[in-house]
């Protein structure tokens, strides 16, 4: 059977079978009390208590397509000897995401505090990375630099977990961390079949049907939502992320790892932002807080649709960058500032860092001082100043 049937199929089956699941684990949510109430903190944005565990209709989309098309798909690719080794790869992916999917159910009922989800995270990367050969051992973004075992092992451990956080910190709004995935993963499937490496048919396979059932979930997650996927469906498709993404690179499916950060640049941004926040204002690196690109947004437009579409729009730019930098560096590298450029000043007109924060339009005011937008941004620091007394 041709690749591209299988894949729409494994597509469409991810999507029909999460669609379908979505309405019964919702069911089950309410009734074991795997809830979001809104009175639990301030941050909460939402304002009725609401089920979580919708990424567990999410993982019964992907794993039953899995199971049904990944046999036919690999042993048609790939000779006996790499169809074993690939099998290894794959049994240790599906475990390892199984244990975070587990973690995610049981913190989803009853909350498990920062340092042992940290442990949990570890020891699942630990399995993709030392039973299933998932390593970085070379780092090429401007130079090439090839890395001791022990190095390469502690910073692609270091990655997983860096970006399974990243996406679990970007569920904030209703559809923010399913939008931010499927954008990612079909970017990541494209440069798969553009490339067309050894291991692009299984990471455009995996990318697609994980694809599959955030896109079965989202119509139930879209403002306003009526389940959240909770940390079952955040940690679990962030891990699984986190390691295709390697899986890609390891083989050149991706060209230059810069190729993963640019695709990743908005919820890699928010972590790095969250952490550094929290160093310098002394409070602990798992504190949470409200202070997220997504809270920033919304308190600036006091509109989840309009947050929403900054941020998708910003990932959809990063993503094109990076699918055009797989065919051809120059242009890539272009786009890449080009979109860099365009984000900071989206960063400075919606007050993310702050209202003092906003030197590339400074530097537009003064050549252009009556813009519409230098104006417009005007207005948003009086009004957030204002807001700032009354509280």
């Amino acid at each position: 059977m041709n690749n591209y049937i299988i894949y729409i199929l494994a597509f469409a089956t991810s999507v029909i079978i999460s669609y379908i699941a979505v309405p019964a684990v919702k069911k089950i949510a309410n009734k074991i009390k795997a809830i979001d109430d809104p009175n639990e903190n301030e941050r909460k944005i939402h304002k009725k208590i609401m089920p979580r565990l919708g990424g567990l209709a999410i993982y019964l989309g992907f794993i039953l397509a899995y199971i049904v098309f990944s046999n036919i798909l690999i042993s048609s690719n790939y000779q006996v000897d790499a169809h074993i080794q690939l099998l290894v790869q794959l049994e240790s992916l599906l475990v390892a995401g199984f244990l975070i999917l587990i973690m995610g159910i049981v913190d989803d009922i009853y909350p498990i505090n920062a340092k042992n989800k940290f442990i949990i995270q570890i020891i699942a990367a630990l399995i993709i990375v030392l039973r299933g050969g998932f390593v970085i051992n070379e780092i090429n973004i401007i130079l090439s630099i090839s890395l001791p075992p022990i190095i390469a092992e502690i910073i692609t451990v270091l990655w997983i977990i860096g970006i399974t956080n990243a996406i679990n910190f970007s569920d904030g709004l209703d559809g923010l961390a399913g939008g931010i995935s499927l954008i990612t993963l079909v970017t990541i499937a494209t440069i798969g079949l553009v490339e067309n490496s050894y291991y692009s048919v299984i990471v455009v396979f995996i990318s697609l049907i994980l694809a599959g059932g955030i896109v079965g979930f989202l119509p139930f997650n879209f403002p306003p939502a009526k389940i959240f996927m909770g940390d079952t469906g955040s940690q679990f498709i962030g891990f699984m992320i986190g390691a295709i993404s390697i899986l890609g690179y390891k083989q050149a499916a991706f060209t230059s790892f810069l190729i993963p950060i640019v695709i990743l640049a908005v919820p890699i941004f928010d972590i790095c932002f969250a952490f550094f926040r929290r160093i310098i204002n002394k409070i602990p690196a798992h504190a949470p807080d409200a202070n997220h690109l997504h809270h920033r947004l919304l308190r600036s437009t006091k509109s989840t649709t309009k947050s929403l579409v900054v941020i998708f729009g910003i990932s959809i730019a990063f993503s094109f960058s990076s699918i055009a930098y797989s065919v051809s560096k120059t242009v890539g590298i272009l786009l890449v500032i080009l979109t860099v450029v365009i984000a900071e000043v989206l960063i400075e007109y919606f007050l993310i860092i702050g209202p003092n924060y906003a030197p590339v339009l400074y530097l537009i005011s003064k050549l252009f001082p009556n813009s519409h937008w230098i104006k417009k941004r005007k207005k948003r620091v009086l009004t957030y100043y204002r807001e700032q007394n009354k509280s």
